[in-house]
């Protein structure tokens, strides 16, 4: 009975001496790709300087300059109807959560600034190739409002997957009032973490990763080997339904809105533009 206990205590104090495994930002300086890139020229000094808001910024590490053209963010050239973005993890991995840090312009993050209702309406997916479809759905906003979007927000996603896609579209509409008139990524960084590739010096080999690795091999959550359990998500319009003349004068309004918040967007855009543009040629601001 002594040597029981002996061995318990033994075996409880080893447990207690090994040490943690944290999860490890997999994204970090990944190369990163977007389907249209925001490219601004900007006149200084006699000379014409472009400035290129690339995938990159989004997985460089940086987020203390959260305005969306400081520099340390990703973002979607205008005017589009879809907005794509995802880094290359270089290889399968087994990813825990997602941190997703959107652009504030430097504001507080509420109904009253402009930039959430761009961030509405997203998606997330874990591929093991650069098709969204070819992987599983991870998160898709159906619920969020201006005011209630969280920012960053942390979405649990417990897949194996080489690429992380972050998808935006309004190619449907009409879309709730809230949403932007157009699709937008402004990404100030994602990380996604899990566990750290097997040759990263900061893999530890515990105990829980031969029983999560065994519980994996009973799961149908492997993207690569049971693609066919993931869930797909295709952007295909449904069946074209008879619309009557209540549905139409409806749908005039719902464009007359939507028209209405893309020039709101513009004319800020323009505002925010112009004082930046004063503020480097050293002119006073107009207000």
């Amino acid at each position: 009975m002594t040597g029981m206990a002996l061995l318990v205590c033994c075996t409880f104090a080893v447990l207690l001496c090994l040490p943690v495994q944290a999860y490890e930002n997999l994204a970090l300086h990944r190369p990163a790709w977007q389907s249209s890139t925001w490219v601004e020229t900007v006149s200084c000094c006699e000379k014409q300087i472009k400035k290129s808001f690339t995938a990159d910024l989004a997985v460089d590490g940086k987020d203390t300059d959260l305005a969306w053209d400081g520099g340390q963010c990703a973002a979607s050239d205008g005017w589009k109807t879809t907005a794509e973005w995802r880094v290359d993890l270089g290889g399968v991995r087994s990813i825990h959560h997602i941190v997703i840090q959107y652009a504030t312009n430097n504001r507080v993050w509420d109904k009253e600034n402009i930039l959430p209702p761009k961030f509405l309406g997203f998606s997330v997916y874990i591929s093991n190739t650069t098709i969204k479809e070819d992987g599983v759905l991870c998160f898709r906003d159906t619920n969020y409002t201006r005011a209630t979007i969280p920012n960053p927000v942390n979405i649990t996603c417990p897949y194996h997957g080489r690429y992380v896609i972050y998808y935006n579209n309004r190619t449907h509409p009409p879309y709730p009032e809230d949403y932007s008139y157009y699709a937008w990524n402004t990404l100030c960084e994602v990380e996604v973490y899990g566990d750290p590739p097997v040759n990263s010096p900061n893999k530890v080999n515990l105990l829980s990763d031969i029983v999560a690795t065994n519980d994996l091999q009973e799961d149908n959550s492997y993207t690569g080997q049971q693609k066919a359990n993931c869930t797909r998500i295709f952007d295909q319009p449904a069946e074209k339904p008879k619309i009557s003349s209540d549905d139409v004068m409806r749908m005039q309004y719902e464009v007359l809105k939507q028209q209405k918040m893309k020039l709101k967007e513009e004319t800020m855009h323009f505002r925010l533009m112009n004082k930046k543009l004063r503020k480097e040629l050293g002119l006073p601001n107009e207000d």
